[in-house]
């Protein structure tokens, strides 16, 4: 019987913020209005993972959102 641990389901139950994705943006404006995943996901943990160059999840989303929005104005 394979055995796994606790770390490798956090692991691959995290996936790439996409903004073009709704489900991404909604999951994300949801997190930004509490500064929690409480109630938002069903594990209650943050289904993205911190990409480079990034510290930290929130400022990669308010990034992410900010740049997919500028290039839907288009200038």
């Amino acid at each position: 019987m394979l055995r796994k641990n606790k770390l490798s389901e956090l692991i691959i139950n995290k996936r790439d913020f996409d903004p073009s994705v709704r489900e991404d943006r909604v999951l994300a404006y949801r997190f930004l209005d509490s500064y929690s995943w409480r109630g938002i996901t069903p594990d209650n943990l943050c289904p993205f993972f911190c990409e480079w160059p990034y510290i930290e999840v929130p400022a990669m989303l308010k990034d992410k959102l900010v740049d997919y929005y500028k290039a839907k104005e288009k200038y």
